[in-house]
């Protein structure tokens, strides 16, 4: 009912087929042990819903809400008609325009901007280049990709769409490039590349975790006649070396691959050789051929 109260019909009633129906003798009944109050009523009239706002156009009043709908995961508009306080009709699928759209999937998902960016790996892992380079180059004034400015970045991610999904396939890295100075981004490239060639003529994905120094995990092989470990940063710092077997799995960890030619690779060499003795094991690896053969390329 109008108000908020619930009402039942008395069971002779032969108001049972439509939607609204008028009350024409409400009475105050108690329903259950609880007590609860509602109205009964023996004598209702069927009613039109055209007919409330023939009747009653000052109370009648319409709204359009636009929405992020968790279960479909997109924005959706809803469209209500009331009587007053009683909802008369809804419809959650009225058509949404693409800048109504826009505007709330970005509010929506500026909230938890931080961990949508980290949930895209290629994003995640270009912030990781970034943050390596404010700790290692802080002379450069990087800006700090905090909330806000990630918020910023879903929101610029959700112009034209309507779902997430929509969203997640736009990249982001364009958008997060587009913060930076002509000069910080072309540091990246430089500083704190995607990847680094090695003697074998592949490109090794580098590996960057926040305070540590960059991963380069390479099957020892393809370090054939490489005499100092890579650097980046301009030359600051040095790259960690996970040096793999044939299987792939480390079977040294430095970051001076100078020393480890010089001492530890004999040792390596002498329990890895009987292993696989289809493999490259010289006695000097400095002037060796380096092996490409199953390397991972990026």
């Amino acid at each position: 009912m109008v108000g908020g109260r619930g009402i039942r019909l008395d069971p002779e009633s032969v108001v049972r087929d439509h939607e609204f129906f008028l009350a024409l003798d409400p009475r105050e009944d108690r329903k259950g042990a609880g007590g609860v109050r509602e109205a009964r009523v023996r004598i209702a009239s069927a009613i039109r819903e055209e007919w409330l706002e023939q009747a009653f156009p000052e109370i009648v009043r319409r709204e359009r809400l636009i929405e992020f709908d968790q279960g479909r995961q997109r924005i959706v508009a809803v469209t209500s008609v009331w009587f007053g306080d009683l909802l008369v009709k809804e419809d959650r699928n009225a058509r949404v325009e693409s800048s109504e759209a826009a505007k709330a999937l970005g509010e929506s998902l500026r909230a938890n901007a931080v961990s949508f960016v980290n949930d895209d790996e290629t994003a995640a892992n270009w912030l990781a280049r970034l943050n390596f380079l404010r700790n290692a180059m802080p002379e450069s004034d990087w800006p700090e990709f905090d909330e806000a400015m990630l918020g910023d970045v879903v929101a610029e991610a959700s112009l034209g769409k309507q779902s997430i999904d929509d969203v997640k396939r736009t990249p982001l890295v364009p958008l997060l490039k587009a913060k930076l100075n002509h000069i910080q981004s072309r540091m990246i490239d430089e500083h704190a590349p995607e990847a680094i060639a090695v003697p074998s003529g592949n490109r090794i994905r580098l590996s960057y975790e926040s305070g540590r120094p960059p991963v380069l995990a390479v099957r020892l092989q393809e370090l054939f006649g490489l005499k100092e470990t890579p650097r980046v940063a301009a030359g600051r710092i040095a790259v960690v070396l996970y040096l793999l077997g044939p299987n792939y799995r480390p079977v040294q960890v430095t970051d001076d691959l100078r020393s480890f030619w010089a001492t530890t690779y004999f040792q390596v060499r002498k329990d890895l050789r009987a292993r696989y003795p289809r493999h490259s094991w010289p006695d000097d690896p400095l002037s060796a051929r380096p092996e490409a053969k199953g390397g991972r390329r990026s």
